[in-house]
C-alpha cells in the first residue's frame, strides 16, 4: 500500500467501501442529526437550525449556528448530502441542502448503531455528585435545589409540547402555521411518522420525571440527616 486513498470505479463500488469501513464506526452526532433532519426532506441551514431548536436536541448535538454550517460542509464534501444555491446566483442566495443515496445508505447503518450501542451517557452532574462531601450542607443543599428548580422548568416545557400534541387538530384549524417541534401544525397533523416526533419528547420527559423523583427524595434525606452524610464544616 503506497497510502494514497484508493480511486473506485463506480459510486456503487465507493459506497460498498464506505459502509464497510464505517460499519463500527458510529458519526458525530450533529452528523446523524442533520442527516435525519435531511431524510425528512430538503431545506435551508437556517430551518435545521430552528428544528434542532424545536425538538430538543441540544441535548445531544452542538447548537451553534457555525458548527451547523461548518458540519453540513463536512457532510457535503463527504457526498453524503449536496447543496445547491436557491434564487438569484451571487452572495444573497441560499443554499438549500438534501441528503443523497450515499447519505441516506449511511443513515441506515447509523441509525442502527444508535439504538443497539448509544454511547455511554456523560453528565457533569455525576462528577459534582462525587465531590459532594467537600461542600457545607448549605451550599450542597443550595446548589441541588438550584439544579432541582431548572429540572421543573424542563418538565414544564416538555409538558407545553405535550399539551399542543394533544390540540394538535385544533390549533391546524385555528392556528396553522403556528410552530410545534419545529413544523408547522398543519404539516405536523398529516405526519405518517408523528409518533416518532411524540416518543422524542416522551423519553427524555420520562427520565428528567425520575430523576426529579430521585433529587427530591435525596435532599429531603440531607435535610432530615437521613443517613451517613458527611459534609465540609460551615
Amino acid at each position: 500500500m503506497d497510502g494514497r486513498t484508493p480511486k473506485y470505479e463506480t459510486r456503487s463500488d465507493r459506497l460498498i467501501a464506505h459502509q464497510t469501513d464505517n460499519i463500527m464506526k458510529p458519526m458525530a452526532p450533529t452528523y446523524v442529526a442533520l442527516l435525519l433532519i435531511l431524510a425528512e426532506g430538503s431545506a435551508h441551514a437556517w430551518h435545521i437550525k430552528n428544528i434542532l431548536d424545536d425538538r430538543g436536541f441540544e441535548e445531544w448535538v452542538d447548537m451553534k449556528t457555525s458548527t451547523i454550517y461548518k458540519s453540513l460542509g463536512v457532510l457535503e464534501k463527504k457526498g453524503f448530502i449536496q447543496g445547491r444555491k436557491e434564487g438569484d446566483a451571487g452572495k444573497l442566495a441560499k443554499k438549500i441542502y438534501e441528503i443523497t443515496e450515499l447519505g441516506n445508505e449511511t443513515l441506515y447503518k447509523q441509525i442502527q448503531l444508535c439504538i443497539k450501542n448509544p454511547p455511554k451517557p456523560k453528565t457533569m452532574f455525576d462528577l459534582g455528585l462525587a465531590g459532594l462531601f467537600l461542600l457545607t450542607k448549605s451550599t450542597a443543599l443550595s446548589v441541588l435545589e438550584e439544579y432541582l428548580t431548572k429540572i421543573d422548568y424542563s418538565i414544564q416545557w416538555f409538558e407545553t409540547i405535550f399539551q399542543q400534541f394533544n390540540n394538535l387538530d385544533e390549533i391546524a384549524t385555528t392556528d396553522p402555521e403556528m410552530m410545534i417541534a419545529g413544523t408547522p401544525a398543519k404539516d405536523l397533523q398529516q405526519m405518517r411518522r408523528l409518533y416518532l416526533i411524540k416518543a422524542l419528547f416522551e423519553r427524555p420527559y420520562h427520565a428528567i420525571t425520575a430523576q426529579k423523583n430521585w433529587l427530591e427524595g435525596f435532599i429531603q434525606s440531607i435535610r432530615e440527616e437521613q443517613g451517613q452524610f458527611e459534609f465540609k464544616e460551615e
